[in-house]
């Protein structure tokens, strides 16, 4: 079971958020940055999809969203 998220970064990356993550048995795969829309007031933190995946216990892949011109 896969979960997605679009947040921004910090908020999934906080200690106690990895470790309600973690207890629920699921682990962070892959974190994808992508730019904010510009219609978007500046919030100063990175805009992010964060993939959850249940009994995922490997490295975290981040990679950044290709081409946002």
């Amino acid at each position: 079971m896969r979960w997605a998220f679009v947040s921004t970064i910090n908020h999934m990356w906080t200690r106690s958020r990895r470790e309600l993550v973690r207890r629920a048995g699921f682990g962070i795969e892959k974190i994808i940055e992508f730019d904010c829309p510009k219609e978007w007031p500046a919030s100063g933190f990175q805009l992010g999809l964060v993939l959850l995946t249940r009994g995922y216990d490997g490295p975290v892949a981040v990679e950044r969203l290709a081409d946002q011109k």
